[in-house]
């Protein structure tokens, strides 16, 4: 078949050979792909010059010319499985083939040792797979290649013997991401001969000199960068020479540049010791790049007469600037530099960019630039400008780029002030500046506008004269009334629209087309009402990002939602959703990333077998009242890094096959009705970090048979868990946070201790635990909460604990207090609607971060405090209350300077409160009651000054009680049951304190008319017992249910004391 509908369509041969190459990649294939390919049997045939995706044909022979197939095989990573082998013999029918594109393809060699006939081929793309020197051979042969692409393999250099030295008409070469390419490769490589070669990229590739690139004299671009060894520079040889990239590259000079008489850019940045500079022999450069450098001046600059383009971005400490040597300047990046001044940049008259953001200038912005006539962008945004802005920013009516955001100014800024600059596209004036939206007429078309932060309270009328917007930021603002659904229908290229933080009201109303360039609405935090349109998908089916959380929705979830194939992220928490989730919205979003449903009403089964989000990341559905048991369905979603099912219903066991998400780092699970035991898997898992099953009715022991390969953060209180704690948990040395309060714990605390763990919260209240504190406990040197108040442990307190919390001292952030996990979707950006010689990327930082923090309860002044984030690197906690240890109180507890919250409450602790105790500078919250203490208060303690909640009670103190410091704010309670303390606290003085009363015995005849009849006591309690008992028999005689309940109850007990008695008498 030749002709189709009357045309030449592609050869047969061919044709059969590019479905063979379909049925091969599909064979190593997780996706459906190539879906236009089709044959005979597949329907109706095409064309597979015209109609096939990545083919494309000589238009006289129609012979395949160029294919492009990357990123055509999707690796199977979910499984793990290593990359496949590339047939060669199927490319071999292409005859007139110049084109091959396999980059990211993941192949990791060939299956057949040939390229054939590909005689013509001319650019090979051979990028980001696994290649190794072993494919250098067959490469040798393409002798006509100009372009080859090998960046991002695993070529090395050291095992072959020719290289690549045939391929003379080689001009393009890309071996970037080679890291183990050496200098010496370079000459094994047969670099040498490629004397054709005009670009060569060798960006992260480890080598330390350029030797071996000498004969290139035609070469015109070089990128070096990230060899961050490349210490010795000499290019003499490379006199054509017109860009070159030595950017993160540790070097420390800009000798060996000379004779660089053709270079035109210049890339030196994130060289941060390259602090002298001389670039009098580059007279031709255009282009130069300083970013990172660490350099305080710009001398050494001069002469550079055709500079055109100057970026010093983030040299912090560049304080002296002049540009008189520089006329032809017309870019210049001075962004985060340090500088309070900004002398001299007015002398650059024909300067077309100036971005001066995020630097320490204060004043008024100087009239002079006003003249700088060629201005287009400019950016004085994140400085302390102040003053007025009219009478400078009016004049610069060719201005097309103008960020004024985050200064001082004074006064309003009337945008009418901006109505002759006919030339601007992208306006920015967030926050600092009062905005005054007057009406006016303006005669700019804008591309993007920012006014976030303006305190607005309405839409700004000229909106209404905007067709061209293409990003609109109107956040956090006070703007009121419905959705401004005419700006959707007005700018019908609207691609980003920013609402968040408003009081918007009302239901959300959408136009009534389609909108298909919108990808990027974010509603949230706004009093929205209603439920959402049902035409919802429809009308913004192409949306990438959809954020309406924090607002009153209720209702459902349209089901045309599903026909959102490219939506990424969903953000619908906060708000009264109910219903189940529909069928069209777990099969129709198959792109999503990120689904957030947390905060609402959902019910019903969750995980159902019609899921189908292959490709989620982070799912949200914590405060719902989803029930039943965890279904299969969740499976369709392998690459899993978050997972939270909190605060639901959900019963039954947790599956075991929940450890097959090979990317799986977070697991929040907790209370639920979920139960049975922990399973291993999860302990296993080698991704999982943070994993919460607290509150729900899991029981048993805890098996030893895990590794917490990756297990930071354990949380499960609130379980019916028993048995010993498991020795794992303190072999680790990744675990930070040991979460087992309030279970069925038996035994005592393991001694195998990891002395190099990380443990940094270990909470054991309420369980059964005894013996002694072990003194290995202090070799978990990193600790800074510890709660293992309930329990029955017994001895003395140790006095190691001293060599515990020592990283407070070092002042060292040992704690991880949030995980970062959500990517840059790469969306967003302000700099993208705006073509610019400077980069002017700005994005939203909101949108992009995902942090899920780290919490931690903790029992101090008498109630939990949550903390969180950073907040865990602050508080330092020990609670030892509620066992039954005795002996004095170690005075080294003392030198815990840091220490927030202390309670030894509630034990048989004696002597006397340590005078140490005043270095405790920190402390909040400080409990000793319920103990046999003695002696006096210590006077001392008046210089704790950020002593909150003291309690003495219940002990044997006597003398006076401090009334000083924070000790005036403390009341009787703190002191009860301490007979011979005294003091105005407790309104007793000392001779008071003094006087014992005699006890007085009284006859009967001057006893209370309120006594106790205790012989009348007797009789009520024995009737009311017998009364009782007799109930409970009848009710047992009446249902026979219950009657057997209650003898296999009688059975277990029974059980439970012969299972006692043997282990711990007769087995003695």
């Amino acid at each position: 078949m030749n002709e189709i509908h009357g045309y030449k369509a592609c050869l047969e041969t061919e044709r059969t050979a590019l479905l063979e190459i379909k049925s091969f990649f599909l064979s190593i294939s997780d996706d459906k792909i190539l879906p236009s390919w089709v044959g005979e049997d597949d329907g109706m045939p095409s064309d597979c010059c015209d109609d096939w995706e990545g083919v494309m044909c000589n238009a006289t022979t129609r012979r395949v010319m160029q294919l492009s197939l990357n990123y055509t095989e999707r690796l199977n990573y979910y499984d793990g499985t290593s990359a496949s082998l590339l047939n060669m013999s199927l490319f071999h029918p292409f005859e007139e083939l110049q084109s091959l594109d396999l980059y990211g393809d993941g192949f990791t060699g060939i299956s057949y040792d040939s390229f054939g006939s590909l005689k013509q081929l001319k650019m090979l793309n051979l990028g980001f797979n696994y290649f190794n020197d072993s494919i250098l051979p067959y490469l040798n042969t393409l002798t006509s290649l100009t372009t080859l692409n090998l960046g991002f393999n695993k070529i090395e250099g050291s095992r072959t013997k020719q290289g690549l030295a045939n391929l003379r008409c080689l001009q393009v070469l890309d071996l970037s991401g080679n890291g183990n390419i050496t200098s010496g490769s370079l000459t094994r490589l047969g670099l040498a001969n490629l004397t054709n070669l005009k670009k060569l990229y060798l960006y992260y590739c480890g080598i330390t000199t350029i030797q071996g690139l000498a004969n290139l004299t035609n070469l015109q671009v070089l990128d070096l960068g990230y060899n961050q060894n490349l210490t010795m520079l000499g290019f003499a040889d490379l006199p054509n020479l017109k860009t070159l990239d030595i950017s993160y590259c540790g070097i420390t000079t800009t000798q060996g540049l000379a004779n660089l008489t053709n270079l035109q850019v210049l890339d030196l940045s994130v060289n941060q010791n390259l602090t002298t500079l001389g670039f009098s022999d580059l007279p031709n450069l255009k282009a130069l790049d300083l970013r990172y450098c660490g350099i305080t001046t710009i001398q050494g600059l001069t002469n550079l007469t055709n500079l055109q383009v100057l970026d010093l971005r983030y040299n912090q400490n560049l304080t002296a600037l002049g540009f008189a040597d520089l006329p032809n300047l017309k870019a210049l990046d001075l962004r985060y530099c340090g500088i309070t001044t900004i002398q001299g940049l007015c002398e650059l008259k024909n300067l077309f960019e100036l971005n001066l953001k995020g630097n320490n200038v204060e004043g008024h912005l100087p009239n002079c630039l006003k003249y700088l006539s060629h201005l287009k962008v400019l950016d004085i945004s994140f400085n302390q400008f102040s003053g007025s802005l009219s009478s400078t920013i009016t004049s610069l009516t060719s201005l097309e780029y103008l960020d004024l955001s985050y200064n001082n100014f004074e006064g309003p800024c009337p945008l009418s002030s901006l109505a002759n600059h006919s030339k601007l596209e992208v306006l920015l004036l967030s926050s600092t500046i009062l905005v005054k939206t007057e009406n006016f007429l303006p005669t700019f078309q804008l591309k993007v506008l920012v006014l976030a932060n303006c305190s607005l309270n309405v839409v700004p009328t000229f909106l209404l004269h905007q067709y061209d917007l293409k990003y609109l930021d109107l956040s956090h603002n006070n703007l009121v009334g419905d959705f401004p659904s005419w700006v959707l229908q007005n700018n019908t290229k609207l691609e980003v629209l920013f609402l968040t933080n408003n009081s918007f009201t009302g239901n959300l109303q959408l136009p009534n087309t389609k909108h298909d360039f919108l990808h990027h609405l974010d509603a949230s935090s706004n009093n929205f009402i209603g439920t959402l349109p049902q035409d919802m998908g429809t009308i913004l089916q192409k949306l990438l990002f959809l954020n309406i959380s924090n607002n009153h929705f209720e209702g459902n979830i349209p089901s045309s939602v599903g026909e959102m194939k490219e939506l990424r992220v969903l953000h619908l928490s906060k708000n009264n959703f109910s219903e189940d989730l529909s069928t069209p919205f777990l099969t129709g979003c198959i792109s999503l990333w990120f689904l957030d449903l947390s905060d609402n009403n959902f019910y019903g089964q969750i995980f159902s077998k019609y899921m189908n989000l292959t490709h989620l990341k982070l799912l949200y559905l914590e405060n719902n009242k989803f029930s039943g048991k965890i279904e299969e369905g969740l499976l369709n979603s392998p690459d899993l890094w978050v997972l939270d099912i909190s605060h639901n219903f959900l019963s039954g066991h947790i599956p075991h096959w929940m450890g097959n998400f090979s990317n799986l780092e977070i697991l929040l699970m907790s209370n639920n009705c979920l139960e049975g035991n922990i399973p291993v898997q999860l302990l296993n898992h080698r991704t999982l970090e943070l994993l919460s099953v607290s509150e729900n009715y899991l029981s048993g022991s805890m098996t030893s048979s895990f590794n917490l390969s990756s297990l930071k953060h354990l949380y499960a209180k609130k379980n019916a868990l028993s048995g010993p704690i498991p020795n794992m948990l303190f072999r680790s040395s990744k675990l930070m946070t040991l979460d087992l309060r309030d279970n069925g714990f038996f035994g005592r605390i393991p001694r195998q201790i990891n002395d190099r763990s990380n443990l940094r919260v270990l909470l054991l209240r309420g369980n059964n635990l005894e013996g002694q504190i072990p003194d290995q406990i202090c070799q978990l040197r990193r600790l800074g909460m510890i709660d293992l108040s309930h329990n029955r442990f017994n001895g003395s307190i140790p006095s190691c604990f001293t060599n515990m919390l020592q990283w407070t001292i070092e002042n060292v952030d040992l704690f991880g207090g949030e995980l970062s996990i959500f990517p840059d979707l790469g969306f967003g950006s302000i700099g993208t609607y705006y073509n610019s010689t400077l980069d002017l990327s700005v994005s939203n930082g909101d949108v992009y971060t995902s942090l899920q923090q780290v919490k931690v309860e903790f029992m101090t002044k008498n109630r939990y405090e949550l903390y969180n984030g950073s907040n865990l690197n602050y508080m330092v906690g020990l609670d030892l209350s509620c066992n039954e240890l005795t002996g004095n109180v170690p005075s080294e507890i003392g030198d815990l300077q840091k220490i927030r919250g202390l309670n030894l409450s509630h034990n048989c602790l004696s002597g006397s409160i340590p005078r140490s105790f005043s270095n405790l500078k920190m402390i909040e919250s400080l409990d000793l009651s319920n103990n046999r203490l003695s002696g006096q208060i210590p006077a001392q303690l008046i210089e704790l000054n950020f002593l909150s909640n003291f309690n003495v009670s219940y002990n044997n103190l006597s003398g006076l009680i401090p009334d000083k410091g924070q000790y005036s704010t403390f009341d009787e309670s703190s002191y009860r049951g301490n007979l011979y303390l005294y003091g105005p606290t407790i309104n007793k003085s000392c001779n008071g304190a003094e006087e014992i009363p005699a006890i007085k015995s009284k006859g009967r005849e001057d006893e209370d008319d309120s006594a106790i009849d205790m012989v009348s006591l007797y009789w009520s309690f024995g009737a009311s017992y017998v009364t009782v008992i007799l109930g409970l028999f009848a009710i047992l005689w009446i249902n026979s249910f219950w009657r057997k309940r209650w003898f296999y109850f009688i059975d277990a007990c029974i059980d439970l004391c012969y299972y006692c008695l043997y282990k711990y008498v007769l087995n003695q």
